[in-house]
């Protein structure tokens, strides 16, 4: 299983970060940050933009499932477009 970005986050500060002081930071529960952490429990709107401001992190990367609120599709080339040309 792949490390939750909030934890690799945390364990990347020099010193690492423990998870109660990112909790008080954000304004949340130790639990409820483990939780999180853990894809046990996703975070609210509002815990999930104080989570953004205070790491950086892209909210895509903490809730993918709303990553479709955060990107729009590339738009699609005119037919034709990718086509190549053939050599003579």
């Amino acid at each position: 299983m792949a490390t939750h970005p909030i934890r690799a986050y945390r364990r990347a500060q020099k010193p690492p970060l423990r998870l109660e002081d990112l909790a008080n930071r954000v304004g949340t529960t130790k639990a409820n940050l483990s939780r999180i952490e853990g894809g046990k429990r996703k975070p609210s709107n509002k815990l999930l933009r104080k989570l953004v401001a205070e790491t950086g992190i892209p909210a895509a990367s903490i809730r993918p499932d709303l990553a479709g609120l955060f990107f729009k599709p590339a738009a699609r080339p005119a037919r034709g477009m990718l086509r190549r040309k053939r050599a003579a």
